[in-house]
């Protein structure tokens, strides 16, 4: 399944809110815009060349020129801890298989990926235990995460 993060036209938000009502804009620190700066940033933006913002979290790879969000896959099972892990996660609790994402979760059998692992060719490689897939869970309750679940 592919995302897209939405995006606003600069010069229809100028156009289209009133007077007084634009007032959903941070800077750079998180700080809230008035209606005022905000105003004066959008046409800023509009003299650089900007024709588009993203609305809520921006993404990689947006172009503010016009073409917005490029979409993006949907990181899940072994390719979502392969991602925590190499963003610094020390410890991820996995359902684990040698047959693929599913069947760990079938199949229900746990383990721990810690700081240090090393994936050696198509395997996982945890105290002298091999497998292909690692699905993470949730330690809580065993269920399989989902990108946004972990932040990713």
């Amino acid at each position: 399944m592919t995302t897209y993060h939405m995006k606003q036209s600069i010069a229809g938000c100028l156009r289209n809110n009133r007077v007084g009502t634009i007032d959903f804009l941070e800077d750079k620190n998180g700080n809230p815009l008035s209606d005022a700066e905000a105003r004066i940033e959008l046409n800023n933006l509009l003299a650089m060349g900007h024709t588009v913002m993203p609305v809520g979290t921006d993404c990689e790879g947006f172009d503010v020129f016009g073409g917005g969000c490029p979409g993006h896959e949907l990181l899940t099972g072994s390719d979502l801890t392969r991602a925590m892990l190499a963003r610094g996660d020390s410890r991820v609790v996995c359902l684990v298989s040698n047959v693929s994402d599913s069947h760990a979760t079938e199949r229900r059998e746990l383990t721990l990926l810690i700081e240090g692992y090393t994936e050696r060719g198509n395997f996982w490689d945890i105290r002298s235990r091999d497998w292909r897939y690692a699905v993470p869970v949730s330690a809580a309750t065993n269920e399989p995460l989902t990108a946004k679940e972990v932040g990713l």
